[in-house]
């Protein structure tokens, strides 16, 4: 586990493919929650859990979020601050056309 949140940490410089998404998904799970939306106006997407992980040696915060998709768990990195915050306070359109639109195009490269 030591060695996946290393992996981690340098998200926005590497692409995970061999790494398994499941295992991403449990390292997440581990990071502290900051907000979880749990949708009602969607047929497909179910929730969307967002995690935050303070990096002290980078003194930066890495985002993190983790979809419920027709019952499947999908995990998403390095999702800006602005484009969660988009998501969860924009009042046009449904939870799912607002997740294609600020976190779908995060979705992690792993398998």
């Amino acid at each position: 586990m030591k060695h996946l949140l290393l992996i981690l940490l340098f998200v926005p410089l590497i692409s995970f493919g061999q790494i398994k998404c499941n295992d991403i998904i449990d390292t997440v799970k581990t990071f502290k929650v900051i907000h979880t939306d749990y949708t009602n106006d969607s047929s497909w997407l179910q929730g969307v859990t967002f995690y935050e992980y303070y990096d002290n040696q980078e003194l930066k915060k890495l985002f993190f979020a983790i979809a419920k998709m027709n019952s499947k768990e999908y995990v998403f990195c390095n999702i800006s601050y602005y484009n969660q915050f988009q998501y969860l306070n924009a009042f046009n359109g449904t939870s799912g056309e607002r997740f294609h639109k600020y976190i779908f195009n995060y979705k992690c490269d792993c398998e």
